[in-house]
């Protein structure tokens, strides 16, 4: 949680900034549209956004909502969306390396699901996301969380988790 300073000093950059004050209505927009190529876009917003600006949005407490739709669309119906959520997850772990391994137990299983999927197109997308990804994941914090999933999730999740942790151990 942010200092009282850091958020208000946030709040009035979110304020002042109109890419940031439109924010919460493009993540409004993004969970609502029944257009595939809308929500494409908004992703693709999204993650510009949260490289740009990532510790505005951190300290605003926005962080978590624009991340979350960006997961979201790895979930979306539109194979075209899981892709892109794919590609935007990697252009923030590219540009904002510390970002995604403090959200862990958020993203990995997210991330794992997408590389199980059913659709070959998005499974073998996510096949190198989630490694590049997980390669910034403390080992011990992903062995745990790949072996639960091994123990606990559905046999298509289990069969990845197994093939990641036979290449991390």
């Amino acid at each position: 949680v942010p200092s009282r300073a850091k958020a208000t000093s946030a709040k009035r950059l979110l304020d002042n900034n109109e890419e940031l004050r439109n924010l919460s209505d493009l993540v409004i927009e993004g969970r609502r549209s029944s257009s595939w190529k809308e929500r494409m876009d908004i992703l693709s917003d999204i993650s510009s956004i949260v490289c740009r600006h990532m510790i505005v949005l951190r300290d605003s407490s926005k962080l978590e909502s624009c991340l979350e739709l960006i997961l979201a669309g790895l979930e979306d119906g539109s194979v075209k969306v899981n892709l892109q959520a794919l590609q935007c997850l990697h252009s923030i772990h590219v540009e904002v390396p510390t970002l995604l391994p403090n959200l862990q137990l958020t993203v990995l299983p997210a991330l794992l699901k997408a590389a199980s999927s059913g659709n070959r197109s998005v499974g073998s997308a996510a096949q190198p996301v989630i490694r590049d990804i997980m390669s910034s994941f403390a080992l011990k914090h992903v062995v745990t969380q790949l072996c639960h999933m091994v123990l606990y999730e559905a046999e298509r999740l289990r069969i990845t988790a197994l093939k990641l942790l036979a290449e991390h151990v």
